[in-house]
């Protein structure tokens, strides 16, 4: 039969693996070695891993794993390796075609803390874990640290999100506080046609619900544009035609374009 442990941790990862108890809990989970490889890259230590036997040594190789075993500190707890057959991990996997590797997190409590310092904040509303994750890949990559996720948002440790942010969830803060909006510009996440996720709409739900706390955050919502992260010229070009695209009420600065919105 199986451990008091093993039952405890495949108890914990299943849990993971849905909603209502993960956000309940406060865990999260990875599947296969990449995310795993991220995490730990980015100062996050999984709680317990499950894996095969042959994959334990690839887990065990990875040069992160071996860099924040030697510089953890004396008081960090021990990860609780459990070692399961090919089959178990199978029925296991949200991903079945990855690695059979899947990495609890128990201690993320440190990623629910903002930066107070941040001038930035980037605001999400929408429910679909691939543009929440996409997002996070590509504007923490130009430095923002900070990121505010509204009651309807998906949550950013969906397993889903994890995986379309290729680890870099795991880089930032989340917070749903709206009082970490003091004093901060509050960057809306736009699409094709600028659109926030599905439409016109989105952007108008969006800033009434920035707003809800305090009218005056209305004021501080600017618009980026998800795919002209480059800031070349001709995605700035691209970015400001679209932005005299939208519609008038949402005339406000958008910071790819040269010269805001007109």
């Amino acid at each position: 039969g199986m451990s008091q442990s093993s039952r405890k941790v495949l108890s914990l990862i299943r849990a993971a693996g849905k909603e209502h108890t993960r956000k309940k809990l406060k865990i999260c989970r990875t599947d296969g070695l990449r995310l795993l490889q991220a995490a730990l890259s980015h100062g996050t230590l999984p709680s317990a891993v499950l894996t095969t036997a042959a994959y334990l040594e690839q887990v065990q190789a990875l040069p992160e794993w071996n860099e924040r075993m030697i510089n953890r500190g004396r008081r960090a707890p021990e990860i609780d390796i459990q070692i399961a057959q090919p089959e178990v991990l199978e029925r296991l996997m949200l991903q079945p075609r990855l690695p059979p590797v899947i990495a609890l997190f128990s201690d993320i409590q440190h990623l629910w803390s903002v930066d107070h310092n941040a001038a930035g904040i980037v605001g999400f509303l929408g429910r679909d874990p691939n543009n929440v994750g996409s997002i996070v890949r590509t504007a923490s990559a130009h430095g923002i640290s900070s990121y505010i996720h509204m009651p309807q948002s998906c949550h950013p440790f969906n397993a889903q999100a994890i995986k379309a942010s290729s680890g870099a969830i795991f880089n930032v803060r989340h917070t749903t506080n709206k009082k970490a909006l003091e004093k901060r510009v509050v960057l809306a996440p736009t699409a094709h046609g600028g659109a926030l996720i599905n439409g016109v709409d989105d952007l108008r739900s969006f800033i009434k619900e920035v707003s809800s706390e305090k009218p005056k955050y209305a004021k501080r919502v600017r618009f980026a544009h998800t795919y002209t992260v480059m800031h070349s010229q001709s995605c700035r070009q691209s970015a400001q035609g679209i932005c005299n695209r939208l519609p008038y009420e949402f005339n406000q600065p958008c910071i790819h374009c040269p010269d805001g919105r007109k």
